[in-house]
């Protein structure tokens, strides 16, 4: 007979008794609950399978309850094959470490600094495999250094800067921190300060009342139509910012008028929704990032891989509430400085709520 019946208590049983009796390369043909668990009928190789299915039979007789009876057997399968994907990844990874230590502790880092997985090994196979790990990580410092690009403020001063951004991101202090720095060089009638008239209905802050404590002029725009004829009279008479209007829209603009588009990022969100917003306000029109609430994050490794896997320049860095001192031109020693002091300051706090010390104080609070 050239198809065998297994009985057993579940599919795993039923899957190693396949393989003592037919070997590696036996094939399951039906599978059918029953009282004391499941029924499997296999055959040793496709060459058998097809015998069978060859010789004439008697019709089939179907079974009602084969759709529900198989949904457990699904279920068990689905089961072991994460756990066989589970085992070979652990593996491979092992097989890497022995193999190729130095890039494993680099790919290792980068992904605690908060890089994904992916830019993480492109990094550290970078590099030659016999250096040292001191030098294999300076290595991959500098690769990200190298990726990560600055915005260029020079021309950007001499175009009108529109502020885009979820609700929230930081958009309107970055307007003031930026208005006052302008004001306090150039004076209030040098800037000019526009608004989207349908936003701001329900927030204690408003752009006029903005305007008129530094003195600098205001206008309110309805549509694309009105903020052309603003940029074209302003064109080199003022410094133009454009706050929360809606990006649709000053991207029409931009065709008309000379538009900078600053996105405002916040640090702290998770690594998908900061490249879903990105994508969201167009990352190739964008003449750069300004990266928010850097105080917040408790990691900055997925600004840095967003703004490296979508090719945005960084245009500031905001850490504060502080108008004058709390907004800095972004550059890439900085950012990844930065992202560096954070992850030390969080793998020290770490270790120190690991130690005996800590847990024996905390020990009374459980």
């Amino acid at each position: 007979m050239r198809l065998k019946r297994f009985e057993a208590q579940d599919m795993r049983e039923a899957i190693r008794e396949i393989r003592e009796a037919l070997g590696p390369d036996a094939i399951i043909v039906s599978t059918q609950s029953s009282a004391d668990g499941v029924v499997v009928m296999a055959a040793r190789d496709a060459s058998e399978v097809d015998v069978v299915r060859s010789t004439p039979s008697s019709p089939p007789i179907l079974h009602p309850q084969t759709s529900a009876a198989a949904e457990p057997i699904g279920t068990e399968l689905r089961e072991l094959r994460r756990l066989l994907e589970v085992e070979l990844a652990t593996l491979a990874w092992n097989d890497y470490t022995r193999r190729e230590p130095v890039r494993a502790a680099v790919r290792m880092d980068l992904c605690a600094l908060g890089l994904d997985e992916g830019l993480a090994q492109h990094i550290a196979d970078e590099g030659p495999a016999t250096q040292s790990l001191d030098s294999a990580l300076c290595n991959a410092h500098a690769s990200l250094l190298a990726q990560l690009r600055e915005c260029d403020l020079g021309p950007l001063a001499q175009r009108a800067v529109a502020f885009v951004g979820p609700a929230g991101s930081g958009k309107s202090s970055l307007l003031t921190k930026l208005a006052i720095g302008h004001v306090s060089e150039h004076g209030g009638p040098s800037l000019l300060i526009v608004a989207d008239a349908s936003k701001r209905v329900a927030s204690d802050y408003s752009p006029q009342r903005l305007a008129a404590l530094l003195g600098a002029e205001y206008a309110e725009i309805a549509g694309v139509d009105d903020l052309r004829p603003i940029l074209e009279r302003a064109n080199g008479r003022q410094r133009v910012m454009i706050d929360d209007c809606d990006h649709y829209l000053v991207q029409q603009a931009q065709g008309h008028a000379r538009v900078a588009r600053i996105l405002a990022l916040q640090a702290h969100i998770e690594a998908r929704a900061m490249a879903a917003t990105i994508d969201a306000y167009c990352a190739h029109t964008l003449a750069g990032v300004a990266i928010t609430n850097v105080d917040r994050a408790a990691s900055l490794g997925q600004v840095i891989a967003a703004l490296v896997a979508r090719k945005v320049p960084m245009a500031f860095l905001s850490d504060g509430p502080d108008v004058v001192r709390d907004l800095h031109v972004a550059t890439s020693g900085d950012l990844l400085a930065r992202a560096l002091a954070v992850h030390e300051k969080f793998k020290t706090r770490n270790s120190e709520r690991n130690s005996p010390a800590y847990k024996g104080v905390t020990h009374g609070f459980g």
